[in-house]
C-alpha cells in the first residue's frame, strides 16, 4: 500500500492558489502566527517514565518575537494582530450584525499594546487601549475584540487556576491602564518568560508563579486613566457578583419554575437591574443564562439518569416535551433521546 502511494502522480496546483495566498495574506494569516504540530512523539515518552529527567535552560527569544507555545497548552502568548474574539452578532431581525458580539471566555486573558488603538468591546460599552498600557480581562467576562492587522502588542491567555496561590490576587474585574513606571521593566520579560506554555515540572512551577506574581503586582499599580475608563471597569466589576448570585439561585431552585421577576425579587433586586448585569459580565440577559442552565442541568440527567425527556422537562421547568425537545435540539444539534444513546453507547474506535 505504501509503495503505490509513493508511485501515484504528484496533484497539479490549483488554478486559485495565489488568490487564496493573497487573502491569506491581507488578513494577517501567515506561517509565524500559525501553530505548527508538535514534533515529540508523546507515545514514546509512555515507555520512559522512569528515565531521568533533563532540565535545561531555554535560549532567550530574539527582542520583538514572541516565543511559540506548544499546541493546546493552557499558558500561551499571541500576536494581538492574530488574537480575535467573539460570536457572530445578530440584527434586530435575524441578519448579520456589523460587529461581532461579546462571548465569555475561560481564561484570564492578559493584553500589552505597544503600538497602535485596540478597542475592547463589552456588551453596549467599549473600552479603547491605546499604546503602552495594559489590560485584564478576568475569566468569565463577556468581550469581542477584532485588532486592526497594524497594532502591536501581545496577548496572554492564563488558566485560572495557575494564579489561585498569588500572594496578590488577580483582579477579579476588568483593569486596565499605564503601568507603573518601577514595573513598565519588568511586564516583557515575563510576559515572554510565561510565553513558553505551562510549567511541567516543580522548577518550571515556580517559575511560572514567579512572573505571574510580578504581573500580578503591576496590575494592581496600574493608572487607571480616565474618569470613564473608571467607571466602565466598576461596572464590570459590580455586575458579576450579582450574576453568580442569580446563576447559584436559579440552579438550587431549577425544579420551582420560577420567573426572572421572582428571582430579581428574591436577589434584591429589579429584573431591569438583575439583567443589566448579566448583559455587562456574561454579554446575555438573565432568561438567556437560566435557559442554558437548564439545558446543562437537562444534559447532566440524559448522561447519568434514567428518567425520561417528559420527567425532564417538567422538572427543568420547560412548557412541555416538544418545548423541551425544540430547545435541546438547537442548542445541541440532536434530540434528548440521540444525546443520550451517544454517551450511554459511545461509538467504538
Amino acid at each position: 500500500m505504501t509503495n503505490t502511494l509513493r508511485h501515484l502522480p504528484r496533484p497539479e496546483p490549483r488554478l486559485d492558489d495565489d488568490g487564496i495566498i493573497e487573502r491569506l495574506m491581507r488578513a494577517g494569516i501567515t506561517a509565524g502566527v500559525i501553530l505548527e504540530p508538535s514534533q515529540v512523539d508523546l507515545r514514546a515518552q509512555q515507555d520512559s517514565k522512569d528515565a531521568e529527567t533533563v532540565l535545561t535552560a531555554r535560549p532567550a527569544p530574539a527582542p520583538g518575537h514572541l516565543p511559540r507555545s506548544a499546541p493546546g497548552d493552557g499558558l500561551r502568548l499571541v500576536p494581538l494582530a492574530a488574537f480575535h474574539w467573539g460570536g457572530a452578532a445578530r440584527g434586530r431581525f435575524g441578519g448579520q450584525g456589523p460587529d461581532i458580539a461579546p462571548r465569555v471566555r475561560g481564561d484570564h486573558i492578559l493584553i500589552r499594546v505597544t503600538d497602535g488603538t485596540l478597542a475592547i468591546r463589552f456588551p453596549g460599552q467599549q473600552h479603547p487601549l491605546t499604546a503602552d498600557r495594559i489590560a485584564l480581562i478576568p475569566a468569565g467576562t463577556a468581550f469581542s475584540m477584532q485588532p486592526p492587522a497594524d497594532v502591536q502588542g501581545c496577548a496572554l491567555l492564563i488558566p485560572p487556576h495557575l494564579v489561585k496561590q498569588l500572594q496578590i490576587p488577580f483582579p477579579t474585574g476588568f483593569r486596565s491602564g499605564l503601568p507603573d513606571p518601577a514595573d513598565q521593566a519588568l511586564i516583557e520579560p515575563a510576559l515572554l518568560a510565561l510565553g513558553h506554555g505551562s510549567p511541567r515540572n516543580p522548577t518550571e512551577v515556580s517559575a511560572t508563579a514567579c512572573h505571574l506574581g510580578l504581573l500580578s503586582v503591576a496590575l494592581s499599580r496600574l493608572a487607571e486613566g480616565s474618569q470613564a475608563q473608571r467607571m466602565l471597569n466598576q461596572r464590570v466589576t459590580e455586575a458579576q457578583p450579582l450574576t453568580e448570585r442569580f446563576l447559584a439561585l436559579a440552579g438550587a431552585n431549577i425544579a420551582r419554575n420560577q420567573t426572572i421577576a421572582e428571582l430579581a425579587r428574591d436577589l434584591g433586586c429589579t429584573q431591569t437591574h438583575l439583567d443589566r448585569a448579566c448583559q455587562q459580565s456574561r454579554g446575555k440577559r438573565a432568561l438567556d443564562l437560566l435557559y442554558r442552565l437548564r439545558l446543562d442541568r437537562a444534559a447532566s440527567l440524559l448522561r447519568d439518569t434514567n428518567m425520561t425527556a417528559g420527567q425532564i422537562a417538567r422538572d427543568l421547568g420547560f412548557s412541555g416535551l416538544g418545548h423541551f425537545v425544540r430547545s435541546f435540539a438547537a442548542a445541541t444539534g440532536r434530540t434528548p433521546e440521540d444525546f443520550r444513546a451517544i454517551h450511554r453507547n459511545p461509538p467504538q474506535d
